[in-house]
């Protein structure tokens, strides 16, 4: 009786080049997606630690009675530092209704997480919020934000009725620029959103608006989730 062996059959060369161009045509469409999903996560990530930066401060000066200070530091083109301190001592806006920061404040900071305090070393020199991932354009890039115990905030030196706490967060690679309160040239790509973020002078709330390219204005980010149309009108 003759035994039936069994046949093992391969791939030809032709079968495995379509396999690798279908797989490298699929690739094409899934890893743009991919890539501009990472970009999103990026901006809300950086938007997240921004605002709970903001509440953090603002809890950590009521709780001392004091003030707090929220900064930044652009130290090239792709590497922006913002940190925070804290100072017992409460600050508020003088009879120009402009905080500015003096030796009470900061002979008092009890919490600075990028610098040594008395004979404490600093907590962690390296100390930053952002990811580095997404862009950050904000006025506590030239001038220091504060906030004070009533949740009180504003710009050292700078009257509140002109400027206050601004920031904007965009995609990475963008030519933004921001001049004053505005932004422009963050709609360089399009299909990324923008978020701005408004501290209120007074009561220390932040408002977060998104950029509705169609019409280039700003509206309450909770208005375009709730409505991709949105209705166009912006946090105040």
């Amino acid at each position: 009786m003759k035994k039936e062996t069994s046949k093992a059959y391969g791939f030809s060369l032709l079968e495995l080049l379509v396999v690798i161009g279908i797989m490298g045509v699929l690739g094409g469409f899934v890893y743009p997606s991919i890539n501009d999903w990472q970009k999103n996560k990026n901006i809300e990530r950086d938007l997240q630690a921004y605002t709970s930066l903001l509440d953090y401060v603002l809890s950590k000066a009521k709780a001392v009675g004091g003030t707090g200070m929220v900064y930044c530091d652009v130290i090239d083109e792709n590497t922006t530092i913002v940190s925070y301190k804290i100072s017992r001592h409460f600050l508020k806006p003088n009879a120009a209704d402009t905080f500015v920061v003096d030796s009470n404040f900061t002979n008092n900071i009890i919490k600075d997480p990028r610098n040594a305090i008395g004979s404490s070393a600093a907590e962690d020199p390296n100390h930053n919020i952002l990811s580095g991932k997404s862009d950050f354009e904000a006025s506590i890039c030239q001038v220091e934000g504060i906030i004070n115990a009533r949740g009180q905030s504003g710009l050292n030196g700078v009257a509140r009725s002109l400027r206050n706490i601004d920031a904007y967060i965009h995609v990475k690679g963008a030519s933004a620029t921001l001049i004053g309160s505005t932004l422009s040239g963050d709609d360089e790509y399009d299909d990324h959103p923008s978020y701005f973020v408004k501290l209120t002078k007074d009561l220390g709330l932040f408002r977060i608006n998104r950029r509705d390219y169609s019409s280039g204005s700003w509206e309450c980010a909770e208005d375009w989730y709730s409505d991709v149309k949105g209705d166009g009108n912006e946090c105040l």
